[in-house]
C-alpha cells in the first residue's frame, strides 16, 4: 500500500512539476512576443509624434510584461534584469517619442531591444507545447519579429536615420510553415486570408511604405492568435 501511495504521489508530483514548467515556459515565450510588440509601438508613437491609441497599447503591454518578467525572474533573472531596462527606457524615453525625435528616440531604442533580445537568446528552452498550440506560438513570435523590423524601418526612414532590416524574410518563411503545420482547419483559414493581404506589404519593405495597412491586419492576425492561445495565469500584483 505505501509503495502504491508513493508512486501515486511520484506520478502526480512529476505532472505538477511539469506543469509549473509548462507555465514558466510559456510566460517566458509570451514575454517575448511582448518585447518585441514595445519596439513596435513605441515606433509608431514616435513616427506619429504621439499616437494615443499606439500609447494605450504600449502601456498594456508594459504592464502585462512586466508582470511575466518578475513571474519567471527566478528561472531567467537576466531577462527579468533586461525587461526592467527596457521599461525604464520607455519611461525616459516617452516624451521624446511623442515628439517625434526619430533621430534620438530610435538607435537608442535599436541598441537597449537588441539587448533584451540577446537575453532571450540565451538558454533557450525546447519547446513543450503540442503541436497547434505550438504552431501558433512560432507564428505569434514570427508575426511580432515581423512587425517590430518593418515598423523600425519605415520609421527610421521617414525620420532619415538609417537601419537596415534583418529578418523579415526568414520570419515570412517561418510564419508561412508553422501556418502550414496547423490542424484547426478554421483558424487556418481566418489567418491565411489576413496574412495574405499583409505579407507583400511586409517583403516589399524597401519598396513603399504601408505602415497602417501592416500595422492594422498585423494587429488582426494578432487577435486570432492570442484568442486561440490558453494564456498563463499571471501572479497578482
Amino acid at each position: 500500500m505505501k509503495i502504491v501511495t508513493f508512486l501515486l504521489l511520484l506520478c502526480f508530483g512529476g505532472s505538477a512539476i511539469a506543469s509549473v514548467a509548462d507555465d514558466a515556459q510559456r510566460k517566458r515565450e509570451l514575454l517575448e512576443t511582448y518585447a518585441h510588440r514595445v519596439t513596435t509601438e513605441m515606433c509608431l508613437i514616435t513616427r506619429n509624434g504621439g499616437d494615443k491609441a499606439a500609447s494605450q497599447r504600449l502601456q498594456d503591454v508594459l504592464s502585462e510584461a512586466t508582470v511575466l518578467s518578475r513571474d519567471i525572474a527566478g528561472i531567467w533573472p537576466d531577462i527579468n534584469s533586461e525587461w526592467q531596462k527596457t521599461a525604464q527606457f520607455v519611461a525616459d524615453n516617452k516624451a521624446a517619442a511623442d515628439s517625434g525625435d526619430v533621430v534620438n528616440v530610435l538607435p537608442n531604442l535599436q541598441i537597449r531591444q537588441e539587448a533584451l533580445y540577446q537575453a532571450f537568446d540565451q538558454d533557450r528552452p525546447a519547446s513543450r507545447s503540442g503541436a497547434d498550440e505550438q504552431a501558433v506560438m512560432v507564428m505569434l513570435d514570427s508575426l511580432e519579429r515581423m512587425l517590430a523590423s518593418y515598423v523600425m524601418f519605415q520609421t527610421s526612414m521617414f525620420g532619415g536615420h538609417g537601419f537596415t532590416e534583418v529578418g523579415i524574410e526568414s520570419q515570412s518563411k517561418r510564419f508561412d510553415e508553422a501556418l502550414a503545420s496547423l490542424h484547426d482547419e478554421k483558424l487556418k483559414t481566418d489567418i491565411a486570408g489576413k496574412w495574405k493581404f499583409v505579407k507583400g506589404a511586409l517583403l516589399a519593405y524597401n519598396e513603399k511604405a504601408a505602415v497602417f495597412i501592416v500595422d492594422r491586419t498585423g494587429r488582426s492576425i494578432r487577435d486570432l492568435l492570442v484568442n486561440n492561445l490558453q494564456m498563463p495565469q499571471v501572479a497578482a500584483e
